[in-house]
């Protein structure tokens, strides 16, 4: 009663969902805890972003945003033998993660984890939102959710953490904030109230707050 249901549902999903993705991902040389506090990061900007926009299906929004990296997990086993040669195409800069995934394993992890939160049931428009979230146009069922989590990754970007950012796929376009609704003037104080609420549910959840 104290907490409400909405944070009551994020809490329990955000303790599940850590546990799984807090283990290091040697496929693509993520250390410990990056995936999962880079996945905490967007879910909490994509609460921040439905506050600044009025967006109101949250709980949809906040699912999507935290397992957007799920797939990795399924991908990490196969693409560790070609670790190396992922790592190389990264500092290449050539090719997004996506692509680079696509190159060496014939499909991406946003398909996969999409395809995944399909086969649990989830309701279409959390798995669409994520099988799309690096590409939003080409989602035909949620598009909204697509384009938030995206938006999402950028305002993480934005903090310049680099345990965050080794993680990321694009930096931040103010374009895409613009066409979303929100002032380029925006983004610096978005930036620092995530910064803040980030800080606050790591210690929540460490258990130091």
């Amino acid at each position: 009663v104290l907490l409400g249901t909405d944070v009551l549902f994020e809490l329990t999903l955000t303790a599940i969902a850590g546990n799984y993705l807090a283990e290091a991902k040697k496929g693509y040389s993520l250390q410990e805890g990056v995936l999962w506090h880079f996945s905490l990061a967007c879910a909490i900007a994509s609460n921040l972003l439905a506050e600044e926009l009025g967006f109101k299906d949250t709980q949809c929004l906040y699912t999507a945003a935290l397992l957007q990296e799920i797939g990795k997990l399924i991908l990490d086993p196969y693409l560790e033998p070609d670790a190396e040669k992922f790592r190389a195409l990264k500092e290449e800069a050539e090719l997004n993660c996506c692509e680079m995934e696509e190159k060496l394993l014939g499909l991406n992890h946003a398909q996969t984890g999409g395809a995944v939160l399909s086969h649990w049931k989830l309701p279409e428009k959390i798995s669409e939102a994520v099988a799309w979230h690096h590409d939003p146009s080409q989602n035909q069922i949620s598009q909204d959710l697509s384009d938030l989590i995206q938006l999402s990754d950028m305002l993480v970007v934005s903090l310049d953490l680099e345990k965050l950012n080794v993680n990321a796929c694009y930096p931040l376009d103010e374009l895409k904030f613009l066409d979303a609704g929100i002032p380029v003037e925006r983004i610096p104080e978005l930036t620092a109230t995530l910064r803040e609420r980030l800080a606050a549910a790591e210690s929540f959840l460490d258990g130091t707050g």
